[in-house]
């Protein structure tokens, strides 16, 4: 007994780890996605959201039941539904960020078919737990494992994996290639290990913490190397500007300078102390700047301005 509850308090502390490491990923992932408010990161950040609040409601039931097992069963189901949730949302959210990397007219399609069989299958799961149970031959026996939604959930990863393959190579980001490389070897060596953490009833999760420390490690890399890639020139890019791309959208010579200070970082203020204007002028010119590129912000711009070259 002494054995076995040793290992359970070595698999809470491995999934606080998991935790807090997930939750230090988590503030990359808010900083650049504010800054940039690049889609694609949007889309990361949902998904790495519920997949760290998915890995959050695992610690807490885990640690009521070593610990706390007689208040576990006044607020399992609550723990239920919560958990329950953000399973929903992680893989919603996952597929989501999968099928963007793919084609839009694809991902619409591929949209519209399977988030309402995942959607269905998850809510019947929700009504079980308040006592509504539609399928009521498999819920009296499969009460904890919320059958159909893994069912269906495990359904959607091996879909997940056969789609990367068949569009593998219709992508045409070398970084997304390589995301959705990772992603696939990833999921692959786990799935049998997620599979296993869905249904059994006996163990603690253990392969699906594994996996989120691993994606965490995978999306943080493509991040911070997509973020300097688009969204950080060096002083010679700067000064390098493209000016033939400038003049196709009739950015005048001041535009111009001001696109340069921009770029070093200058502030609005600055920037009106450096060319002796006032701020005024200044927003005047960065608003007809960012109308005339059709972009938003500051970061717009180092992404328009870095992918000119």
């Amino acid at each position: 007994m002494h054995y076995f509850e040793k290992m359970e308090n070595i698999l809470f502390l491995f999934y606080i780890a998991t935790f807090i490491f997930g939750i230090s990923s988590l503030t990359t992932f808010l900083f650049t996605t504010f800054k940039t408010f690049n889609k694609l990161f949007i889309h990361i950040l949902f998904f790495y959201l519920n997949f760290t609040l998915l890995i959050f409601f695992m610690v807490i039931k885990n640690y009521l039941i070593i610990n706390l097992n007689e208040y576990y069963y006044q607020f399992k189901s609550l723990i239920q539904y919560l958990r329950l949730l953000f399973d929903y949302l992680t893989h919603l959210s996952g597929m989501l960020l999968i099928h963007y990397l793919f084609s839009k007219n694809y991902r619409k399609k591929a949209n519209f078919f399977i988030i309402p069989v995942l959607t269905f299958s998850y809510i019947v799961e929700f009504l079980s737990i308040i006592g509504i149970n539609l399928y009521l031959a498999l819920y009296d026996k499969l009460n904890e494992e919320h059958f159909l939604a893994n069912i269906v959930s495990s359904l959607l990863l091996i879909y997940l994996l056969i789609i990367i393959l068949i569009k593998y190579k219709s992508i045409k980001k070398n970084e997304y290639k390589n995301l959705l490389r990772n992603l696939f070897i990833t999921t692959l060596i786990f799935l049998p290990g997620i599979v296993f953490d869905k249904f059994n009833i006996k163990y603690h999760a253990v392969f699906s913490p594994l996996m989120y420390c691993i994606i965490s490690t995978l999306l943080l890399r493509f991040i911070l190397k997509f973020y300097n890639k688009n969204y950080h020139l060096s002083n010679v890019e700067i000064e390098n500007i493209n000016n033939n791309l400038l003049n196709e959208y009739d950015i005048t010579k001041r535009e111009k300078e001001i696109i340069m200070l921009i770029l070093k970082g200058y502030n609005n203020r600055k920037i009106a102390d450096s060319i002796f204007v006032s701020i005024n002028t200044v927003k005047t010119h960065v608003y007809n700047i960012y109308n005339k590129l059709k972009i938003n912000n500051r970061y717009e711009l180092m992404h328009f301005v870095k992918n000119s070259y």
